[in-house]
């Protein structure tokens, strides 16, 4: 039945989950406080899932996206994070 497969395809992790898809959202804003509060969510989930793909990638684009927005006082630091959590996804 639809209940059987959506119970099947949940992620076993909801709470990393919702905040991965909060990250996500904030992210998709595109506003420097928005890459912030996209930054702390990260932060958390990834304290649940280390080694998540998804959330260290998208990690890595918050990094650069605050990178990129001139925002920065240590953007070397910035920058060596973003390649940091780019290589872990991978």
């Amino acid at each position: 039945t639809h209940e059987q497969l959506q119970s099947r395809n949940r992620p076993t992790h909801m709470d990393f989950w919702e905040l991965f898809i909060r990250a996500r959202f904030h992210f998709w804003k595109g506003t420097i406080a928005d890459f912030d509060e996209a930054h702390a969510l990260l932060q958390r989930a990834l304290a649940l899932r280390p080694e998540d793909s998804s959330a260290l990638s998208l990690m890595a684009m918050v990094d650069l996206s605050k990178l990129w927005s001139g925002s920065q006082a240590a953007p070397a630091l910035l920058l060596r994070q973003a390649q940091s959590n780019a290589l872990r996804a991978i």
